[in-house]
């Protein structure tokens, strides 16, 4: 008990470590009071490094339920494990990929100039500060 107990703090001190990794080149430049830019740019790199995390963890995850499928050998109750195991980390996989898509294509259409539904900024195609003249009617 005595050991699971310090892997769990162990497992924490790593988190911790690496966000503070991640965060490092965010924070030190935030002199500035936080602008939605900043928090934007933290969102960014929390998602990254947690990406990166999951996707590692799940291709962790299908070798060694390959490997747990080889060693079985014929064994139905290993086998039925391993199956479980590869089942289940295709399924944390296709999470992954999914929340993924998600937030690639929320983040796409966050930064459209023209909103989310089409509308927003209209572009100034004549008048001060467009090179253009007003065109006149005759």
């Amino acid at each position: 008990m005595h050991d699971m107990v310090h892997f769990g703090h162990m497992k924490k001190s790593i988190f911790i470590f690496l966000l503070a990794v991640a965060l490092f080149p965010v924070v030190a430049h935030a002199q500035e009071a936080l602008s939605p830019d900043i928090i934007l740019n933290i969102v960014k790199k929390l998602y990254v490094l947690i990406f990166q995390i999951a996707s590692a963890a799940v291709t962790l995850f299908i070798l060694w339920s390959g490997f747990s499928l080889m060693k079985a050998r014929g064994n139905d109750t290993e086998w039925g494990k391993a199956k479980t195991q590869l089942r289940q980390a295709l399924i944390g996989g296709l999470v992954v990929l999914g929340v993924w898509t998600i937030y690639n294509t929320i983040a796409s259409i966050a930064s459209r100039p023209s909103g989310i539904f089409g509308g927003g900024a209209v572009q100034q195609q004549y008048g001060p500060g467009t090179g253009q003249d007003y065109p006149t009617q005759y």
